[in-house]
């Protein structure tokens, strides 16, 4: 009788197993029909769809952003890293190169340095001592705690004399803490940026014959 059973619906085999246990063995499970079967409460079908494109979207994204990333430390990783250090023939004289020539700081008065078509007599700005006429470069810039700064790439044609401003009009592009606020040097107006964290070191790309430059926290790229 329990193998015709067998190919009933599931409730129903389960009631009749119930039925037939009780009247073998009166009493074992009481009465009968105190054992409720609770059918599964349905699930929408739209519900079911959603949750499943949600769940396929997610993973594309996933995916798309870990195929980014590692297409961007690819990229990155296909310049020359330069270990760059400071020209003190081109410092104006308020700023104070570090011995190494690899820091500067912005000094409390005016040194007394010989002047020279290289240095900036008006503008506190200083340049490298190397520079670059082809191929993909790239070096990282410690920023420390200070609250005002600005870096990046200008052309050895710069104007070094005189108030000159900071544009890529005069040959420079660059990366800007003022205010509070970080800017790229952009034209006609700067543009405001919003980074995830407080920068304290960042990587600068130069790309030559792409006439690219790129700014990247260094320390968010780890």
């Amino acid at each position: 009788e329990l193998e015709e059973k067998l190919q009933q619906p599931t409730l129903r085999f389960l009631r009749d197993v119930v039925s037939i246990i009780s009247s073998l063995f009166p009493g074992s499970l009481g009465r009968s029909e105190e054992v409720k079967c609770q059918k599964p409460i349905p699930v929408c079908t739209d519900m079911k769809m959603q949750v499943c494109n949600f769940s396929l979207k997610t993973d594309a994204l996933e995916k798309a952003l870990r195929k980014f990333r590692e297409n961007l430390q690819e990229e990155l990783g296909r310049g020359e890293k330069e270990e760059l250090t400071l020209d003190p023939d081109s410092a104006n004289h308020l700023l104070v190169l570090s011995p190494d020539l690899k820091s500067v700081r912005m000094g409390c008065r005016k040194q007394e340095l010989p002047d020279n078509p290289k240095r900036f007599d008006t503008n506190s700005r200083v340049l490298a001592s190397t520079g670059f006429q082809s191929g993909r470069h790239y070096w990282e810039v410690e920023v420390g705690p200070a609250d005002g700064w600005a870096f990046g790439v200008a052309r050895e044609s710069v104007r070094r004399k005189g108030l000159t401003p900071f544009s890529p009009e005069e040959g420079i592009w660059a990366l800007q803490l003022n205010g509070g606020r970080y800017w790229a040097v952009t034209s006609p107006q700067r543009t405001q940026l919003c980074p995830q964290q407080k920068l304290s070191r960042v990587r600068v790309c130069l790309d030559y014959e792409g006439q690219e430059v790129s700014f990247y926290d260094a320390d968010g790229m780890q």
